[in-house]
């Protein structure tokens, strides 16, 4: 259960590159209520399933999706750029990038992409974590640093948006929702 976890952690992480790609030069926020330190990092060693996720891939997919992007934004200037273009250019990020291991929607209405995972092991993961489970707790920080990271840049284009990873256990429950780089709700909370 826990490389599942894991490796669904990292593909999160990834994102986060990706988005700050796409939001600038920003940093982290670290305006959330978690920790002010930087994120926690796991030694290899602990966790070796981690660095089986290819490098390379995640830089190509980054590369990719920034250049999409700045066509994008080439074609048209961004102070003509309305709300339903950008919903549907982070949309088209999103599943891109999470398509693999989850479905992407958006609620235009309540003004949330939401991210339901296809494997249980996040939401099986997220009951540890609530429990106190330190290993994956450390994981789920990790994680969660990375989707406010997200948020924070994706803010500066849809500052009204949040980002919810729902529970694919029960989809009436949420796992995590951020929004402009500060947590709203998280199960480690």
């Amino acid at each position: 259960m826990k490389k599942g976890c894991l490796t669904v952690i990292g593909i999160f992480v990834a994102l986060g590159i990706v988005f700050a790609a796409l939001g600038g030069d920003s940093e982290p926020s670290e305006s959330n209520n978690q920790d002010k330190s930087a994120p926690t990092e796991v030694a290899v060693s602990e966790t070796p399933e981690v660095s089986e996720t290819p490098e390379v891939e995640i830089e190509e997919t980054t590369e990719a999706v920034v250049n999409e992007t700045e066509e994008v934004l080439e074609e048209e200037p961004t102070a003509e750029l309305d709300e339903n273009v950008l919903v549907d250019l982070n949309l088209s990020i999103m599943e891109e990038n999470f398509g693999e291991i989850g479905e992407v929607t958006v609620d235009r209405v309540d003004k949330v992409f939401k991210i339901i995972p296809y494997d249980d092991d996040i939401a099986q993961a997220a009951y540890y974590v609530s429990e106190g489970e330190e290993t994956l707790l450390e994981e789920w920080m990790y994680m969660q640093d990375n989707f406010v990271y997200m948020s924070e840049s994706m803010g500066q284009m849809l500052p009204d948006y949040s980002i919810a990873l729902i529970n694919s256990l029960n989809t009436e429950n949420v796992l995590l929702i951020v929004r402009n780089g500060s947590v709203i709700y998280s199960v480690a909370d």
